[in-house]
This record gives C-alpha cells, structure tokens and sequence, in this order.
C-alpha cells in the first residue's frame, strides 16, 4: 500500500495541532450538580463558647445520638470578620490578611468587610456554585458590608451567591453614630435593639442586592427599600420580629425551595453576640452559669504578685479586677460596663439568646426530615450539617470582660458539631479549627482540591470526612496528619468602661494537651527574638482554666518543647504540603 501523500499528512498534523491548541486555550465548563452531591448546611453563631451547649438542651441531646462532636476546636483568629474570612478560603489570617472586624489603619492589615471583599473572587461560594451546587446566605456576612455604601458598594452581592440574605450594616462600622449615618443614606429609621429587634437584610443574588428589609420590633414594622426608589416601603408585620426567628425562617425557606437540587446553605445567626437580647420566651427561662469559684474569674480576686507568680503577662496584671468598681448603671445591651455585676448579666443575655437558636436549629432539623427531594428521599438523608461559632467571649475570666480577640481558652473555643449520612456519632478527641471547614465541604462536593489550589490559592486546613466517618482513628490523625493547629492576632486596644485593654500581639498553638502562647508587638514589627517577650504555656489536661503558667519551669515537658518548634515553623505557612505546610504530624520531629 502506497503511503499517503505528503501534503495530506502535513493537513492532518497542521488539524491536529490546532486542535490542541484550542483545547489547551478553552477553559473547561464548570462543573455540573450530579445526584451524588450531597446538600451541605454550615450553621455559624456568633460570639458563643464552646461551654455554653448545656443553654441549647434540645440540639445538644439532638448532637449526642447523631452528631461527631469535636472536643478541642479553635477559631484561628477569634474575631468576626477574621474568622469568616477563613470559613471563605479556608486559609490562615496571615495568608488572607483579614486581621480585624472593623477597618483597620494599619499597613498591610485588613479589616472587616472592606478586608474581606479582597478575597472574595475565590472562597467556598465561587467553588460551589462552578461545580452546580445553588449557594445561599442567610444572615451574617461581614462587620461593615457593604463596605462604604456612599460610594459604589450597597447593591453588590459577592461573587458566588446565588441567593442572598445578608445583614447589612453599611461600613466603615463604628460609633454608633456612624453607622446611623450610613443607614440614614437608605432612607431607613434609627435602628432600636439594633442586630436582634432592629436590624437590616439586603436580598438578591447573582451580583446584585434587588432591596433591602429593615426589620422593626418596636413599631412591628418592615420597611423594603428597592435600589430604584426614593423612599423604603412601609409594610405591617406580624407575629414576633426577632433576627434569630427571621434567619431562621430564611433558611428553611431556602431548604425547601432548593431541595430538588444539591444545595451549599450559610446560615449565620447574630446570637448570641454582644448586646445579647434573648425573645420574651428565652428571658423568662433560666439558664444554668459558669462557676466564678473554679475558673479564670479567680485572678479577679489575686493580687499582682500572685498572678506574676502565676506567669501571667504585664498586659493581663494591668487589668484591673472586675469587683475594684461599679459601673454607673445596670447592663443593658446598649450600656456595657464592665463590672461584676454586668458580667453575670452578660453571660445570662447571652445564653438566654442561645435558646432561641436552640428552638431554630430543631425547626431546621425537622424541616430536613420532612422535605424530600427528587428522588423522593428525606433531605436529612442527604445532607451534612456543621454547626460552629466564629469565636468564644470573655465575661470576665483572666480580668478581661465583655471581650474576645484573646488567646485564653473562653476566647478561642467553640463548639463544632458535624451531622451527616456517614458520619460516625460521638466524641472525636483531635484538635481542628474553622480553617478546616473548606477542605471538608470541597471532600463532600467531590471536588478537587488540588485543582483548587492550582490557582495559588493554597488551603491551610485539612478535610476531617476520614475522622468522621471513623476511617480514620484521632490518635492517627493526630500522629500522621497534624498534631495540632495555629491561632493568631495582631496587637490591639479594645475600649470597655473604664480601662482600656492594651493588648499585643500573638501567636499560639495547642494540641490536645499542650498550649503555647508567644507575644510581640504586632505582626509587622521585625524583633530579633519575639520568643524572649513574653509568652505563657500550659497544660490543658492538669490545668484547663489557664490559671498557672509552665513558661518558667526550669524543665519544660517534652510536649511542650514540641509545641514551641511547631509554632515558630508555622508562623509563615501555607497550604498543607512541603516545607512550608500548615500540618505537622505528631510523628515529625523537627
């Protein structure tokens, strides 16, 4: 047989090469939802300890049967917009760079809402809806969004949501009179109660807000104001306007609405944050308390020399005890004083709150069971539901009310429970943080991490769906995988009547045992030895309320030697692979 002539074989390469071409040029269509993607719900409060589910008894009972309940989980940075930031990418402050709740003047140091916006192209929403999946939000988004409404940002949805709900508190948040003043430019009445009887909702999706709802308690009024119209419509509501009932209501609305198809819902309640106001019903409840005899709320009653003793820091021996003074008047959620007195008050607000979302999260469970979708099947059947906080709260432990942002424990914990179809129930004792939360929902959704991280957007966190469907072992994951995890902040004053708490900044980390915490000024101040500032270790099992530091012990444990080695290794990290990654195994030995 004669070979084919030349020209021809020359036509057929020149084709396939420009075939190729084009098949390396065309990005490849996103991914479409498939019936084996399952729903995912990530429930997130605010402000709530990880010691506070004895105030929601029906879920915690609810938990105890159905859900992995992680025993030791920490917010990476444990303030709002930081925290959240992380939920989004799924990366450590020091690499998304969101490093306050409000804007911050700081170089380099982002904060809230205006920080967050710089890493919205790529978070869990963009991700979830390329591959299919319907996105919602519902609640919470970030301190301050819209970032400055005045100049171009108030009807912008962020990138990846296909339906939004979100509180909107126009920035730069502030004194109140700020925020007053932004809300005034949206023709909307001075908030009362403002987050739980008073508090706004911008509604839209696909890129952009169509109106917004200023709920109203007192007047039991809704104003809508539609981007397009001079003044917000006045329209009568009924029944208790409260914004965990409202958010809620949202969320299973979205439950229902979307059941045919795989769903990514973000439901973010305003409880129990700050300026806690619980609905009638919750308040007249009583709520079991903390034990002010056993716990940090000791060095109240210590004087300076016993808490050096103790190895506290300067910034903490300079507090001044919460029974040294009495605020001017009673606590009230718009009035947060700091004495004795208001701390307790403080702590029954806030777990009287935790009630009512105790109340929503069993409407939301039974809305799971009795919805079906397409198949015909209960959603619960087909749904992962993590339920968490952005950060825990002081109410006067170690001296420092009405506060977090703080490296102690009643700052850093939270709950962190995780509900699913394969999910092993029961205590799960290994250390994991918000930063593992992307890498588990990508594991679900059958996405590809690594064709995720491919766009130099590295995840410092790592999937738990092996511990929780019990593949693989705590003590494994702990030995092979990462021995514990990475909290971080920059130096800050936070006001509270009548001092002002002059904190530096920190680094810490914890295993399930030890912890070590390291200050420094603030993270863009170049020390020669920021170990020799002060820094504070201790061991979680003999001493779980932080109360006496190891960091002067002349033999420190092993354990934390290691932890001091980690720490320094992890302060610049990114992603989970290499010299550089943000997990170490107990195993490894530098």
């Amino acid at each position: 047989m004669n070979p084919p002539p030349r020209s021809l074989v020359r036509s057929l390469l020149t084709a396939l090469a420009l075939a190729l071409v084009a098949a390396i040029a065309t990005p490849a269509p996103p991914a479409s939802a498939n019936a084996d993607q399952p729903n995912i719900i990530l429930v997130v409060t605010d402000d709530q300890r990880w010691d506070t589910m004895d105030s929601m008894p029906w879920f915690r009972r609810h938990a105890r049967r159905n859900a992995a309940w992680f025993s030791q989980a920490y917010a990476p940075l444990p303030q709002c917009c930081p925290a959240r930031a992380t939920l989004l990418t799924g990366m450590y402050p020091h690499n998304h760079n969101v490093w306050k709740s409000a804007p911050s003047i700081k170089p380099g140091a982002l904060g809230g809402h205006a920080g967050v916006a710089q890493v919205e192209s790529a978070t869990i929403a963009t991700w979830l809806d390329d591959a299919g999946y319907t996105t919602s939000l519902i609640g919470k988004y970030a301190n301050g969004y819209p970032a400055y409404p005045e100049k171009d940002g108030a009807w912008r949805v962020p990138p990846g949501w296909d339906e939004w709900a979100a509180i909107f508190q126009p920035g730069p948040i502030g004194p109140p009179d700020q925020t007053d003043a932004a809300m005034s430019l949206f023709g909307m009445p001075e908030p009362e109660g403002k987050g739980y009887l008073s508090f706004s909702v911008a509604r839209g999706g696909n890129g952009t807000v169509d109106y917004i709802d200023h709920y109203r308690a007192p007047d039991s009024m809704l104003y809508r104001r539609y981007a397009e119209a001079a003044e917000p419509e006045e329209l009568p509501l009924s029944g208790d306007v409260h914004s965990t009932l409202a958010y809620g209501q949202l969320g299973r609305e979205a439950i229902r609405r979307n059941a045919e198809d795989p769903f990514f819902l973000w439901l973010n309640f305003t409880a129990p944050h700050l300026g806690a106001i619980p609905t009638d019903e919750s308040a007249a409840r009583e709520v079991a308390m903390v034990d002010r005899s056993v716990n940090g709320f000791v060095e109240n009653y210590a004087t300076d020399e016993e808490l050096a003793e103790a190895g506290k820091p300067a910034w903490v021996r300079n507090l001044p005890p919460l029974d040294s003074y009495t605020c001017a008047a009673p606590y009230s959620p718009s009035y947060k004083c700091a004495d004795a007195a208001s701390s307790l008050e403080m702590e029954r607000s806030q777990r009287q709150t935790s009630l009512d979302v105790d109340k929503e999260m069993r409407k939301l469970f039974k809305t799971l069971a009795n919805t079906l979708d397409e198949d015909g099947r209960p959603l619960i059947e087909t749904t992962y539901v993590i339920f968490t906080s952005d950060h825990g709260f002081m109410w006067g432990e170690h001296r420092i009310p009405h506060n977090t942002g703080v490296p102690y424990e009643e700052s850093i914990a939270i709950p962190f429970l995780v509900f699913g179809p394969d999910v092993e129930s029961g205590r799960k004792a290994t250390v994991v943080s918000l930063v593992d939360v992307v890498p588990t929902v990508l594991d679900w959704a059958g996405l590809d991490r690594a064709a995720i991280e491919g766009s130099s957007h590295l995840l410092d966190g790592e999937s738990l769906t092996g511990l929780l469907t019990g593949a693989t072992s705590a003590a494994v994951f702990r030995k092979t995988v990462r021995a514990g995890v990475l909290m971080e902040s920059h130096s800050r004053n936070a006001a509270y009547a009548p001092e002002v708490m002059e904190m530096p900044g920190w680094r810490a980390f914890a295993t399930t045992r030890w912890k070590v915490i390291v200050y420094q000024p603030n993270h863009h101040t170049v020390v020669e030895d920021p170990y020799a500032i002060s820094r504070e270790m201790y061991d979680l099992v003999s001493d779980p309320y932080e109360l006496q530091s190891l960091a002067a012990d002349d033999s420190l444990p092993s354990g934390l030697k290691r932890a001091m080695r980690y720490l320094k290794r992890l302060k610049t990290c990114s992603g989970t692979e290499g010299e550089t990654s943000c997990s170490i195994p107990g195993s490894a030995r530098r």
